[in-house]
């Protein structure tokens, strides 16, 4: 999801996979139609790619139908422990 865009030129994405956000450039956007209508919260598929300083930027920017990407919190698997004085098993859930 496209978190901010700078200048027209520029801005960054929210990844779900990653903390920090991702550079993209607009000459990475692969239709140019598609790069004038991209704005603040559009929803895009692109490949990670490395610039010429080795930092990992946004490529092949395409803008998706709104409602295509979606964010959710995955919670850890439970965890399975054996309590030493009896011998019983128990199953911690968050």
């Amino acid at each position: 999801m496209v978190a901010t865009v700078k200048d027209g030129n520029y801005g960054f994405i929210k990844c779900c996979d990653r903390d920090e956000r991702l550079f993209f450039h607009l000459s990475a956007v692969v239709d140019r139609a598609q790069a004038q209508a991209l704005r603040e919260g559009s929803e895009v598929r692109f490949a990670i790619e490395a610039d010429r300083e080795g930092r990992s930027v946004a490529a092949q920017l395409e803008v998706l139908p709104k409602g295509s990407v979606s964010f959710f919190e995955v919670p850890p698997p439970p965890r399975e422990t054996t309590l030493r004085e009896h011998g019983a098993r128990c199953v911690e859930t968050w």
